[in-house]
């Protein structure tokens, strides 16, 4: 069911205005707003993760990349029903957080994920100034542990008891 849904929301992003991901690359999250009025769409790709965010149909108003290093990324705690995860893209003083959250269980007699749902928090010097739901049935969120690979790869450690992400030789 959960692969229907997210194939589903990547055609229609990509009928609509979102580039889609670019091959070799993984979607982190991806929906529309508004019913259908604007987009955002995260991607990851060897080494860094990218942000587009704009009205459907048009050029993105907002795009950049950033290193994955630099990235902030929560992980899923492993803990409960429910799959939930954001990453956080930071411009100036500005921090753009998409959050993707998939209930995992029983969903119609299968082991699969629910429909997932997802957000985007724009926060200005730490104080948030917009918060939009994603629109039902557009969200694409396809969980895997790619980010928290690359992360560890790149020497980073994830503490869970802080959760913080730091140098590894510093735990």
């Amino acid at each position: 069911m959960r692969r229907l849904v997210g194939s589903t929301a990547f055609l229609f992003a990509s009928a609509s205005g979102a580039v889609g991901c670019p091959a070799g690359s993984e979607t982190f999250l991806s929906c529309t707003f508004e019913g259908g009025a604007k987009y955002v769409e995260t991607c990851v790709q060897s080494g860094s993760a990218t942000y587009r965010f704009g009205r459907t149909g048009q050029t993105p108003d907002l795009e950049f990349s950033e290193p994955l290093e630099s990235v902030g990324y929560t992980p899923w705690s492993g803990a409960g029903w429910t799959v939930g995860e954001d990453l956080s893209f930071h411009n100036g003083d500005t921090t753009y957080r998409v959050a993707g959250l998939a209930s995992r269980g029983p969903v119609d007699d299968e082991q699969d994920l629910a429909e997932p749902s997802g957000r985007l928090t724009v926060e200005q010097d730490g104080i948030n100034v917009a918060v939009l739901s994603c629109d039902a049935g557009s969200v694409d969120f396809p969980w895997s542990q790619a980010i928290y690979n690359a992360k560890q790869d790149a020497g980073q450690c994830w503490n869970h008891p802080e959760l913080t992400w730091s140098d590894c030789d510093m735990n």
